[in-house]
């Protein structure tokens, strides 16, 4: 399925959802939520159109220009690369069931704007006079209304309607596609009317001023405001018939617009004198005239000088302005106006649904009922009533009908609408009387003052110290509560609180799980308790508190006031707001007391007219008789009806906006392809709820990088650096005020093209050169350790040669010399000397010490020739030394050149190898193996001797004996390994490893 049919199909979703809102009925204007925007936030003035698309942008047509709206940003319609726009003075707007925006310009030329994509005609290709007004009928047909008369468009042209559709030449005022199908249309000539797929127009009055906007009643009458008369018809839609609306308030008015909600309000936009609704204009027949109310500059309008209304898709309604534009929308919360002169407020709740409200200032109580609850009257003060209360007792009104209220210095007595004080006790400092409190049900009551702490008074007004039970403190309580069972609760600072059940008395504290400062309010039925403290909301439990914890909103601050509803959901008057816990958490946290409770908060957003109260907590949260729940701020009040509350189920249209990479623009809807380098991107987005687009939250994730989703809160944009190349795709999802997900969300592919040194080929040639460099290293080593092994080698050869001459020039020419000489004065002796055979047999031995010397002397002159055979050496040395012992030799592998270095230490390991098998171990046979392979060079002697003695092995050397030992040496200058052991058929095995680059001669050896 095409990008293109799921975004078709994705509009008409929209546009056939369910209506997330309306503007309730029975609320005045004045408690909507408004918000305004002028030039300083960015908005246009002199707006002349408004329309919205099924995209969810709101589209604000003015003579600055044409701009669309998210909630957040206003942006400029920009004409396309190359092209200009016929001007930026917009005069008419017009949506298609497509989505598509049709745009009028002022004096001349259109545009059609679908999929981000703009068209502009000029010329030929639009009707030929100016277009005052633009229309789609119930066909998909679009229609505009010009200075000329009416126009038509089929395929790319315009077609003139006229005569042969039942149409007078006339200046057309304004259009309207009405539910049933029908196209209505005001000119100067009068009405018509053309039924849907019919093929003539009806004229149904032809006495009319200048028709400037009709619309289209929620019982289908077509209402006509007709500027030019100052009037207001209504025409039944299908008999044509028309009756005026007769009413004092709207006969005489200058009309510029007006419109009927998905409530049925009527709203009208006055042409200098602000907004008026009509909540029920069903009863304007009614003969005595309806009451409107108003809305002006005064109230917080941009402008008294009113354009167009609009109701969005969620139900919100925007008012433009010549200044500006304005946007009314539903709030949880109603806020109610008290004069400046009241605060700090405590409530009282009335059994007929009406509201007392005392404050500590100098005006007296004020009563609030429905009327002023709905905006339609302001609080009236009850006369009478006493100035400055400050906290209140309501527990024996069920019982007596009374009320308490403390006041600075006393007492008030409430039957009704009559007040007695009773003046604090006699001698005792002016104070505030903070708590009034059940004294158990004797009629008497318990008053808590500032330093003084508890006093009694009884019921003719006289004053006594409370006998208190003991353990009790006698300081005046912070918070007071009595339930419905008569037990009284008493918080005080420092996370202490008393109950008095009877005259039993139970303390709390701490140890008792209580932590959260000093008690500011304690409400409830028993089991659970709730207490509010500085730092935290507090559940009593069975005999414990647990302090509560929740979810979806900030961490819970101090809680002055606390409703545990009638429907079992726990209202709070908290730091942040009025937070809302439903009952089915509540049952979770009775059911496990360590349960995270999801929350909601209201705030300013929802209504609230100010910060919650935070002082005087005596009864600042109440619910009335009516269900209503009604909560003190610092500047003013708020009701709430739970049964009520709206819910926004729309989920909100998510677009990708576009790409910044480097300072450089992308648009979304492009192929992206980012040069090398990229360093920083950003990505921009939005989401199109407009109702309250400050509680848009968003996750957005970037495949090639992210796992998982990145939670971004209310932010519009996502940044990203040093992104390597490759290709990546961003998705972004987004939810509504009331956490409504649109898990469709957005996506956006784009690829960072790879510099010359992040291609492939550039790696592999990276991995050749490391490779090659490696290799060199290894080479250049090798050769390293030859050099220093030929140098050993040499200045070893050169030692053996001076110590051999040395012998030679000392000892053995002393030694020859001696045997002369005695051999000289043995022939001096007869040969039947007595002497003469002993000294005749040393001589003998003399002469075979200097032959044995000789040939020592002779090997340790004598190498290996620079180029010669090991095998062959190593089975002469054997012919010749070992004449009457069985030996072999195998050769295995291609047989390549020893360096001269390498093979002498080779040749003379195996020579003493070879030599000691038949010294020592006594062998008939001996076995050599020569391995060549391309890694190492290896010698294996094996003989089938008597063996190796392991102590022999284990010292590494036979006493007096340095064979073994100069083996393991040479050895070691190899590089290599030598292993001496048993052999698998007995007798000795010796076998030697030296790496290939030091056993093997070099090419350049070879040369020589």
């Amino acid at each position: 399925m095409s990008d293109r049919l799921l975004r078709v199909l994705a509009l008409v979703l929209l546009a056939f959802a369910a209506p997330a809102g309306a503007l309730d009925r029975d609320r005045s204007i004045a408690q909507f939520h408004h918000t305004a925007w002028t030039a300083r936030d960015g908005a246009p003035s002199q707006i002349s159109a408004l329309a919205q698309t099924g995209d969810g942008y709101l589209w604000i047509g003015s003579a600055r220009g044409l701009y669309r709206f998210d909630g957040v940003r206003f942006e400029t319609l920009q004409p396309p690369p190359g092209r200009s726009l016929p001007s930026f003075n917009v005069y008419a707007l017009a949506t298609t069931h497509e989505g598509g925006l049709w745009i009028a310009f002022r004096p001349s030329g259109l545009g059609y704007l679908a999929h981000g994509h703009l068209q502009v005609f000029e010329g030929a290709q639009i009707p030929p006079s100016i277009v005052y007004t633009l229309a789609e009928d119930g066909q998909g047909r679009i229609w505009a209304g010009t200075a000329d008369g009416l126009a038509l468009r089929e395929g790319t042209k315009w077609v003139d309607v006229g005569a042969s559709w039942g149409m007078a030449r006339a200046r057309v005022w304004s259009m309207l596609a009405s539910r049933d199908g029908a196209l209505w249309v005001a000119t100067t000539a009068g009405i018509y009317v053309l039924p849907r797929r019919a093929k003539q127009f009806v004229r149904v009055n032809d006495a009319i001023g200048s028709v400037h906007r009709m619309a289209e009643a929620p019982d289908g009458k077509i209402w006509v405001a007709d500027e030019g008369r100052v009037s207001i018809d209504r025409y039944d839609s299908h008999s044509y018939a028309v009756a005026p609306v007769v009413d004092p308030a709207i006969d005489g008015t200058q009309i510029n617009d007006f419109m009927f909600d998905r409530d049925g309000s009527l709203w009208i936009a006055l042409t200098r004198d602000g907004i008026r609704r009509v909540c029920h204009p069903e009863r304007l027949d009614d003969a005595s005239a309806v009451a409107m109310d108003t809305y002006k500059q005064a109230d917080g309008l941009t402008s008294n000088a009113i354009g167009l209304l609009l109701e969005d898709r969620e139900g919100n309604l925007w008012v433009s302005t010549l200044r500006g534009l304005n946007r009314f929308r539903h709030s949880q919360l109603v806020p109610v106006a008290l004069p400046p002169s009241q605060q700090n407020f405590t409530l009282v709740a009335d059994g007929d649904g009406t509201l007392w409200v005392g404050g500590t200032t100098s005006r007296g109580a004020d009563r609030i009922d429905n009327a002023v609850a709905a905006g339609l009257t302001a609080a009236s003060l009850v006369p009478g009533s006493p100035a400055g209360l400050g906290s209140v007792f309501t527990g024996d009104r069920a019982r007596t009908g009374d009320v308490w209220w403390g006041d600075y210095g006393g007492v008030w007595r409430q039957r009704g609408s009559h007040f007695l004080r009773f003046p604090s006790p006699t001698g005792m400092k002016k104070d505030w009387a903070w708590e009034v409190m059940s004294s158990g049900g004797d009629g008497q009551l318990w008053v808590g003052y500032g330093d003084d702490g508890l006093w009694r008074i009884d019921g003719d007004g006289s004053w006594q110290r409370p006998a208190t039970p003991a353990g009790m403190l006698e300081r005046a309580p912070s918070a007071s509560f009595t339930t419905a069972k008569g037990d009284r609760w008493f918080g005080y600072t420092a996370n202490r609180v008393a109950v008095l059940s009877g005259s039993t008395l139970r303390s709390y504290g701490v140890h008792d799980g209580l932590q959260i400062g000093r008690i500011r309010v304690i409400r409830g039925g028993g089991d659970p308790m709730w207490l509010g403290g500085e730092t935290g909301l507090s559940m009593f439990s069975h005999g414990r508190f647990h302090t509560v914890a929740v979810s979806g909103v900030p961490a819970l601050g101090t809680v002055c006031g606390i409703i545990p509803s009638r429907s079992g959901d726990l209202w709070l008057n908290e730091l942040h707001g009025v937070v809302h816990i439903d009952a089915a958490e509540v049952s979770a946290l009775q059911a496990d007391p360590t349960h995270v409770a999801k929350a909601e908060l209201f705030d300013y957003l929802d209504g609230l007219p100010g910060a919650p109260q935070m002082n005087w907590c005596s009864s600042s949260a109440v619910e009335a008789s009516d269900g209503r729940l009604w909560f003190a701020t610092d500047n003013g009040l708020a009701w709430l009806d739970p049964h009520r509350l709206w819910r926004n189920e729309l989920p909100p249209p998510v677009y990708i906006r576009g790409l910044v990479a480097d300072g450089k623009s992308y648009a979304a809807d492009a192929t992206i392809a980012l040069p090398p380098g990229t360093a920083n991107l950003r990505l921009d987005y939005t989401a199109l709820s407009l109702t309250m687009p400050e509680r848009v939250n968003f996750r957005y994730r970037l495949d090639g990088l992210d796992s998982n989703w990145r939670e971004a809160g209310t932010r519009r944009d996502a940044s990203y650096t040093h992104l390597g190349p490759g290709r990546y795709t961003f998705h972004v999802i987004a939810s509504n005020n009331d956490g409504v997900w649109n898990t469709r969300g957005a996506q956006m592919a784009f690829e960072i093209r790879p510099a010359f040194y992040q291609t492939g080929w550039f790696l592999l040639l990276c991995i050749a050169v490391g490779v090659g460099a490696v290799l060199l290293m290894l080479w250049l080593r090798t050769e390293q350790i030859r050099s220093m092994l030929r140098a050993q080698m040499e200045a070893r050869h050169g030692e053996r040669e001076r110590i051999a001459r040395e012998l030679h020039d000392t000892l053995l020419q002393g030694v020859q010399g001696l045997i002369l000489r005695v051999h000289a004065a043995t022939r001096s002796l007869g040969d039947d000397h007595p002497a003469r055979r002993s000294m005749d047999r040393a001589l003998d031995q003399a002469e075979e010490i200097l032959v044995e010397g000789r040939d020592r002397l002779g090997e340790l002159r004598a190498g290996a020739p620079k180029h010669f055979d090991l095998a062959a050496a190593l089975a002469k040395l054997a012919d010749e030394q070992l004449p009457h012992i069985e030996f072999g030799m195998t050769v295995e592998g291609l047989v390549r050149p020893l360096a001269p270095e390498a093979g002498d230490e080779i040749y003379q390991i195996g020579r003493e190898a070879i030599l000691n098998a038949m010294r020592h171990a006594q062998a008939s046979a001996i076995h050599c193996r020569l391995s060549y392979s391309s890694h190492e060079f290896v010698m294996r002697i094996q003989d089938d001797g008597k063996g190796i003695d392991p102590a022999i092995l284990d010292g590494g050397r036979r006493s007096g004996h340095w064979g073994l030992v100069g083996m393991r040496e040479r050895a070691t200058m190899l590089h290599g390994q030598l292993s001496i052991g048993a052999g698998d058929t007995g007798g000795v095995l010796i076998t030697l490893s030296v790496p290939a680059g030091i056993a093997y001669a070099r090419r350049l050896d070879r040369a020589h």
